[in-house]
């Protein structure tokens, strides 16, 4: 073999290396990505939150500034793909107005914002059982136009008064995690202190709670959760 024959032959032979070297790489870096896809899919973490934070919060219900009350949780930053973002919220009531609802309304667009999976709301102060199908909590979510929605709520069902009733809490979940929900509950002594959902995980069940501990009042005060209570138990 004459020596531009043999030059040829080790091209070819180092073409052929180099090529086997580069399909096995492509491979490699294949099977680092599916393992990382893998490992993001089984690391799902769940994220509580709003935070205690060094600067003024904003309440997404009344986009007022709250100074005055600590915040605790996982700070609010971008979402990761691998996070459910849990939240919560006392709204000290949702009020009745349907069409016109600033709070419900600025609620909706903050949760779409922030990328909400849950909240669980206490101190919604309606009766439930005395309001219109158009003023149910399902229909004033609406416009949100989530894919799924999984709602619980409890309130006192053994006062009818009126409409207006303080306490009463509540728990929102929406789209992915709403699929994941495969049972709720809420206070079995009909008071409504708690409500519950049930996440349904690859190893294992998530309970989300939203409960309400009422303060001790005194006087003439007959509508407060406390003076409800005393007259139950």
């Amino acid at each position: 073999m004459d020596d531009r024959a043999q030059a040829e032959n080790n091209i070819q032979i180092q073409q052929t290396t180099q090529g086997t070297i580069n399909n096995q790489n492509r491979k490699r870096t294949q099977e680092q990505q599916t393992n990382s896809n893998n490992n993001k899919r089984q690391t799902k973490i769940f994220q509580f939150t709003t935070a205690r934070q060094t600067t003024p919060i904003i309440n997404p219900i009344t986009l007022a500034e709250d100074i005055n009350t600590e915040h605790w949780g996982d700070p609010m930053t971008t979402k990761a793909d691998n996070v459910f973002r849990i939240c919560f919220e006392n709204i000290n009531g949702l009020g009745f107005d349907v069409l016109h609802n600033t709070k419900q309304d600025r609620f909706i667009t903050w949760a779409k914002e922030n990328s909400v999976d849950s909240i669980g709301w206490a101190e919604i102060n309606i009766n439930w059982r005395l309001t219109t199908p158009s003023e149910k909590l399902r229909e004033r979510m609406r416009p949100g136009c989530w894919d799924k929605l999984a709602i619980t709520t409890a309130h006192n069902i053994h006062e009818k008064l009126t409409k207006y009733q303080p306490g009463g809490v509540g728990l929102l979940t929406f789209d992915q995690l709403a699929h994941r929900v495969s049972s709720s509950g809420s206070d079995q002594s009909g008071l409504g202190r708690w409500t519950w959902q049930c996440i349904q995980c690859r190893t294992r069940n998530v309970r989300l709670v939203t409960a309400y501990q009422p303060n001790i009042t005194v006087g003439e005060e007959t509508q407060t959760v406390y003076a409800q209570h005393q007259r139950y138990l």
